[in-house]
């Protein structure tokens, strides 16, 4: 087990560096191309679809994930195909519905009907699209499958440098950006059908597992739509108090410190629930509470120093990435990485909860978090504008970790051992403080910013490995044995 989830680990590392690449090639392009203002109205644009997610997949996601692993192949393609069919049912009604109201959604999201209500029959085609795919990705993740997983997110990039490149060719807007990616999408999610029906067929739907996936997922509703205003309610506070240019430097910003987890995060967790739930279900808790030590332990050893570095080299890596009107965003980077990390570590204890049937008690943890969130966006933005705005948004991930590890302490699935992240976080600070000192040193000495972050960043990986080594947690045997598995 631990074995193929390292190299699971691996192989979504890989994809995750590569899905890196094509930020660094994106953003810039977009920035450059759009402005702030424009880059803020593609910005928005994601919300809408953001927004629209959780009403058309009812959290039935999750339990997907709790009920298939360990059934016959075969109840597991049936159940897939109900799960598939029901969505898209569901898909059809909530998407024209979009569509006869876009004029009220416009004015909700951007403040004007104007030219963007004809955004929103794009917006639902493309949430319409992305619940296929994830359907589609998840169906992998039950079986193990990395490869297949990483390659919807590798298909999925590629289509935005299409759609990115075809745009700036013909000199189009944001529209036909939107227009042309949703167009990308679609061709990937009716390949990857038919290449599950035809690597498997099409079994007859058993639509007797619908009521148990609804019945799992409608306590996570609420905590969907709760993550949601986690996620966006800050752009609905911003483009009332501030304008498209604040939320495009906002959008850059947010979207380099997210950029850690996916890249040093999401391969230690994606395989995660589809694992601990068949370990959990054999009885096998003491390789569950070794699976929960080496997942969540690596996304903290390798997401930590990310954040720190984020705090300290913001200014110059938006410099490199962006234009100077984005460089006043550089706090937000490490304000939004730190958060989105509390909550990554907040939904182990999430599956947990998950496991036992109390999965209520998460919805009720990621409420509070919501509820902490609305008031300090109401509070901080007027004052702060994005800065507040993105310290909320820490405060608010920070409280929702606290509140589901408390209610996980009472079940105890796993064991947490607090020294361990107060080392690494040890670590990290002292990484940070060097090389913050390295780095006004040698700018006064090199003037390009180029070899300037590539030798403070080496300096800081240099540090941060010798002080985990010191503190007995980084070990060459540990070392020798990833790589092996790597390599493999």
């Amino acid at each position: 087990m631990h074995r193929r989830f390292f190299k699971n680990a691996g192989i979504l590392a890989i994809t995750q560096f590569i899905l890196l690449l094509r930020g660094f090639i994106v953003i810039p392009l977009l920035t450059r191309y759009f402005g702030t203002i424009n880059y803020g109205v593609w910005s928005q644009i994601g919300i809408v679809i953001g927004t629209i997610s959780p009403i058309m997949i009812l959290q039935t996601d999750a339990a997907i994930m709790r009920y298939l692993p360990g059934h016959a192949f075969e109840k597991q393609q049936r159940w897939f195909s109900a799960w598939l069919l029901f969505l898209l049912s569901i898909c059809f009604i909530v998407c024209s519905l979009l569509i006869f109201f876009r004029k009220p959604i416009a004015i909700l999201f951007f403040g004007t009907v104007q030219e963007y209500a004809l955004y929103i029959p794009l917006a639902a085609a493309s949430v319409a699209i992305t619940i296929v795919l994830n359907v589609i990705s998840n169906w992998f993740r039950v079986h193990d499958n990395a490869i297949l997983f990483a390659s919807i997110d590798i298909f999925r990039a590629c289509a935005t440098l299409t759609a990115l490149t075809t745009m700036l060719i013909l000199q189009k807007s944001v529209y036909e950006l939107v227009l042309y990616s949703v167009c990308s999408e679609g061709v990937i999610a009716v390949i990857m059908i038919l290449y599950i029906t035809r690597k498997h067929g099409w079994k007859y739907p058993d639509f007797s597992i619908i009521k148990p996936l609804v019945k799992y997922g409608l306590p996570l509703v609420p905590a969907g739509y709760a993550m949601w205003g986690l996620n966006y309610i800050d752009r609905l506070f911003l483009v009332r108090y501030t304008d498209f240019s604040e939320i495009g430097v906002y959008g850059v910003s947010y979207s380099l410190g997210y950029m850690v987890i996916p890249l040093l995060m999401r391969p230690f967790r994606t395989m995660f629930p589809t694992s601990a739930a068949e370990l959990y279900n054999n009885g096998k808790s003491m390789e569950l509470q070794r699976l929960y030590e080496f997942s969540a332990g690596s996304s903290i050893v390798f997401s930590v120093p990310a954040v720190v570095g984020l705090m300290v080299l913001g200014k110059p890596i938006l410099q490199l990435i962006a234009t100077q009107n984005f460089v006043g965003g550089a706090p937000v980077m490490g304000f939004i990485a730190s958060g989105y990390i509390f909550h990554v570590l907040s939904s182990y204890y999430t599956i947990s909860l998950g496991l036992v049937h109390r999965q209520y008690l998460s919805t009720i943890s990621i409420g509070i978090a919501f509820v902490t969130n609305f008031i300090l966006n109401y509070v901080l933005i007027p004052r702060y504008s994005i800065i507040g705005a993105a310290l909320a948004t820490q405060i608010a991930f920070l409280t929702q970790l606290i509140s589901t590890f408390w209610f996980a302490q009472k079940h105890k699935i796993f064991i947490t051992h607090i020294g361990f992240p107060i080392k690494v976080v040890g670590s990290a600070l002292i990484m940070g403080i060097g090389i913050y000192y390295f780095g006004v040193l040698i700018s006064n000495v090199i003037q390009n910013i180029y070899l300037v972050l590539l030798t403070t960043i080496f300096l800081g990986i240099v540090i941060y490995a010798g002080l985990l080594h010191s503190f007995k947690i980084l070990s060459m045997a540990r070392v020798r044995y990833a790589f092996s598995i790597m390599k493999s």
